[in-house]
C-alpha cells in the first residue's frame, strides 16, 4: 500500500511539473512572439526535421517548410602544413572547436577528452567570447587536469585568421549537447574538413543527405569522444563525402529551394468573375 501511495505521489509531481513547464512556455515572451509571427505569416522556414518537430502544436504544420542551412563556397588558399607552421602548431595534432564560447557547445567535454589523448594533441577554441564565466570554468578544469598548456583560445577571428585555423585543423570537433542550425558546423562543411560530432538527430539528417559525411560519437562522455577522435586521426583522411554534402548545400542549391516556396505563396489568388 505504501509503495502504491508513493508511486501515486510521484505521478502527481511528474504531472504537476509538466503542467508548470507547459504554463511557463505558454506565458513566455519568446512563445508569445513566436505565435504572433506565425499568425501573421504564410510560410515559415526551419533547417531540420528536428526543428520542425519542435514547432508541433505552435502553428499549422502546413506553414512550416524545411530547407537546409546554406553552406558558403570556400577554397582554402593555404596548405595545412603551412598554416600550422604560421600558427606555431607544427608537429601538433590540431582539433578545433569553432564559434562563440558558451555552455552546451562541449568545450568542457573536449577538455576532459584532451586529458585522455596523447600530449601532441592540441585543442583550439577558435571563436569569440560568449560566456566569460563559463570559459573561466573550462580553463580552471584544464588546469586541474594538467592540459591547460595544450589549449589555445583565439578570441574573435578575422576572416583571414579564421581561414588559417580552418586550414591548420586536422579534425573539426562539434561536441554540442544540442543544436539547431549551426553556423560553425556549416563553416566546417564549407572547408571540406573531417568533422566529429555528437550523434544528434540533426547530424543524422546531414548523414541521410550524404552517407558518412560527418563522423559521430556516442554516448556523450569524454571517453567516447577521446576514443572517436583518436580513431578518426588514425584513419587516412577522406573528404569525398563531406565535399559531396558541401555541393548539395551550397547557396545556389538552397536558394532554389527557397525560391520554389516563395513562388508558391506569391501566386495570385484566383477570384471568380461570375456575378450572377
Amino acid at each position: 500500500m505504501l509503495q502504491q501511495i508513493l508511486q501515486g505521489k510521484q505521478s502527481f509531481w511528474n504531472l504537476s511539473g509538466c503542467l508548470k513547464t507547459f504554463a511557463r512556455e505558454q506565458l513566455s515572451p519568446n512563445f508569445q512572439a513566436l505565435r504572433r509571427v506565425f499568425d501573421r505569416c504564410q510560410i515559415a522556414f526551419v533547417c531540420t526535421q528536428e526543428e520542425f518537430k519542435r514547432l508541433d502544436g505552435h502553428t499549422s504544420s502546413s506553414k512550416v517548410k524545411i530547407v537546409p542551412h546554406f553552406v558558403e563556397s570556400r577554397t582554402l588558399s593555404l596548405a595545412p602544413e603551412a598554416a600550422r607552421k604560421r600558427l606555431n602548431l607544427d608537429e601538433k595534432i590540431v582539433i578545433t572547436l569553432l564559434g562563440f564560447i558558451y555552455r552546451g557547445k562541449g568545450h568542457d567535454l573536449l577538455i576532459k577528452a584532451l586529458a585522455n589523448l596523447p600530449t601532441n594533441y592540441q585543442a583550439v577554441f577558435a571563436g569569440g567570447l560568449g560566456h566569460e564565466s563559463f570559459l573561466q570554468e573550462v580553463m580552471n578544469l584544464a588546469k586541474t587536469l594538467g592540459v591547460d598548456d595544450r589549449v589555445r583560445v583565439t578570441g574573435y577571428l578575422s576572416e583571414a585568421d579564421q581561414e588559417l585555423y580552418l586550414a591548420a585543423t586536422h579534425l573539426a570537433v562539434c561536441p554540442f549537447e544540442k543544436t539547431s542550425a549551426s553556423g560553425s558546423l556549416c563553416t566546417w562543411i564549407s572547408a571540406n574538413k573531417t568533422i566529429m560530432a555528437f550523434d544528434l538527430p540533426q547530424i543524422a539528417e546531414y548523414n541521410r543527405l550524404q552517407p558518412n559525411a560527418i563522423l559521430t560519437f556516442s554516448p556523450y562522455t569524454s571517453e567516447a569522444l577521446a576514443a572517436s577522435i583518436q580513431q578518426a586521426i588514425s584513419q587516412a583522411e577522406d573528404t569525398r563525402s563531406i565535399a559531396q554534402l558541401h555541393r548539395q548545400l551550397e547557396i545556389p542549391a538552397v536558394f532554389d529551394q527557397h525560391l520554389q516556396h516563395y513562388t508558391t505563396v506569391s501566386k495570385p489568388v484566383s477570384v471568380g468573375t461570375d456575378l450572377h
